[in-house]
């Protein structure tokens, strides 16, 4: 299945979905896509909903995962990347290990199982109107600008909405 990021119009947040299992070559060409999206808003919020992953990661992809982020560590510097998924989900268990290997990167990732404890952690100053409203929003899978990595893109590189 396909890694897809839409972006929030008003917090510039990105966010990052895949349904089944997650493909790292899919999902790298889906993050670069995103990095490059004038959209997104500095400083730069990343959530990855792996909610709907039915597989657990492969070690294997996720140090594919962190090669990338070390090699792409200065370019995100800025980021605070929260990935959510399911409590009882293996990713859950997981979520450890990755947040283990993202440490030494200058990149700001943590783990959760609760989207208003992620969006709290995501967005500090914001009230609790502000992250339930956000949170219906990442909930609704609807809004903002919807990428799709394994579609072929106009030859302008504009994104299909």
């Amino acid at each position: 299945m396909a890694t897809l990021y839409r972006v929030e119009p008003f917090t510039g947040i990105v966010v990052f979905t895949d349904d089944g299992v997650l493909d790292y070559q899919d999902w790298e060409e889906t993050f670069l896509e995103a990095l490059a999206d004038p959209e997104v808003k500095r400083p730069r919020r990343f959530l990855s909903d792996r909610r709907g992953l039915t597989h657990p990661i492969s070690l294997g992809t996720i140090e594919q995962g962190r090669q990338f982020l070390e090699r792409h560590s200065m370019q995100l510097q800025d980021v605070r990347w929260a990935m959510l998924s399911r409590p009882d989900s293996s990713l859950a268990s997981t979520a450890q290990l990755i947040e283990d290997f993202v440490r030494p990167t200058l990149i700001h990732f943590r783990a959760f199982t609760d989207l208003t404890k992620a969006l709290r952690w995501l967005f500090p100053y914001y009230d609790d109107d502000e992250i339930a409203k956000l949170g219906d929003w990442v909930d609704s899978g609807a809004g903002g600008r919807i990428s799709h990595a394994d579609e072929k893109q106009p030859k302008d590189g504009a994104h299909r909405d």
